[in-house]
């Protein structure tokens, strides 16, 4: 098994390097979506979140700047929002629905997506997001396979536990209306075919269920991101878990996200990786200061500057230190029938 994940990291750093030495970019489309952060904060402390060890504002973005986000977005032809906050959960925003109205009766916004750890809806909200037409998915992030692993992982309580499995049991009831739009991931390593003793219990009945009659599709990890350095070992070792070793990443050409997965943060800032910067060490502007448009453009020399130290292999600490990089040298399955090169990302831009 060693040798044959060590052969798969040289085959992958040759295709790197030569693709580098021909010149070869392949970057995803960009402004075909656009990633904003309606709230910075969450009802759980999981051991392996960045969130807890955070340094950027706790708080929810009001309805109007959303709104206005949205409104500079689709002028520049942003059509698809991915809601998910870097560290939060979407619903401890009070006010999110309005939002979520705002985006489904939109004209010129096609489809939205999230993940949730479901513990802050209830029976109502549910079922309005059952109903929604552009609701392109909703994943549910799952910690742990029972009440006592759950309250480990995320440092919460027995009550915040069984609101979960309500919540899936309410799923459960109409989960059809959402026309396989659900997905369940479960963060923990154990069993995957729920064999086990260890899976027994009200959460793991549920999923099992829903995996069952509804064929709602599951995935299991145990492996998880460094949060560019802020998660260790050693914060997981009570757990099932494995932090990813930045030293099995080859990191050679700029990061393909920050062409392609911008974020507005909750407080305004634009920061250039939407997935595992959780302090915002990749901020390019602020809407606050400068409209999108500004911001997202080949005059931002902050922008510019960023692309270019990293086309000259200067990574920031946080970039350094992550896992989750991932090269413009380097193919991707997910775009792979619609890539661009260098120049046209600048063109386009």
């Amino acid at each position: 098994m060693i040798i044959q994940s060590n052969l798969k990291h040289l085959k992958k750093k040759f295709k790197i390097e030569i693709n580098r030495y021909l010149g070869r970019t392949f970057i995803p489309p960009i402004r075909t979506r656009l990633y904003i952060e309606p709230s910075s904060i969450c009802n759980l402390k999981c051991a392996f979140c960045a969130y807890d060890k955070k340094t950027t504002p706790h708080m929810n973005m009001s309805n109007q700047f959303f709104f206005d986000v949205i409104e500079q977005a689709v002028e520049m032809g942003y059509q698809r929002f991915g809601l998910t906050p870097i560290t939060g959960e979407l619903f401890m925003d009070k006010n999110v629905m309005d939002k979520i109205e705002f985006l489904e009766n939109h004209p010129k916004v096609k489809l939205f997506h999230f993940y949730t750890n479901f513990t802050m809806l209830d029976e109502d909200r549910i079922k309005r997001l059952s109903e929604l037409s552009k609701l392109a998915y909703m994943a549910i992030s799952i910690y742990g396979h029972n009440r006592e692993s759950f309250i480990a992982t995320t440092k919460s309580t027995p009550h915040v536990y069984q609101r979960l499995v309500n919540n899936l049991r309410t799923l459960y009831s109409i989960c059809d209306n959402f026309k396989a739009r659900l997905q369940i991931r479960c963060r923990t390593g154990y069993d995957f075919s729920f064999s086990q003793k260890k899976w027994d219990s009200s959460l793991a009945d549920i999923i099992k269920k829903l995996k069952k009659d509804k064929a709602i599709p599951l995935s299991f990890t145990k492996y998880y991101n460094n949060w560019g350095g802020l998660i260790t070992q050693g914060d997981v070792d009570a757990l099932d878990m494995t932090i990813r070793q930045t030293k099995d990443v080859y990191k050679k050409g700029p990061c393909a996200l920050i062409f392609y997965k911008q974020q507005i943060m909750v407080d305004g800032k634009v920061n250039a990786c939407a997935c595992r910067d959780a302090n915002a060490t990749l901020c390019i502007g602020d809407l606050k200061q400068a409209p999108l448009k500004e911001v997202l453009s080949t005059g931002n020399k902050r922008y510019m500057q960023l692309i270019e130290d990293q086309q000259r292999g200067r990574f920031n600490a946080t970039c350094q230190s992550c896992d989750f990089y991932r090269s413009i040298h380097q193919t991707s399955r997910r775009y792979k029938n619609n890539m661009m090169t260098l120049e046209e990302f600048f063109q386009e831009l």
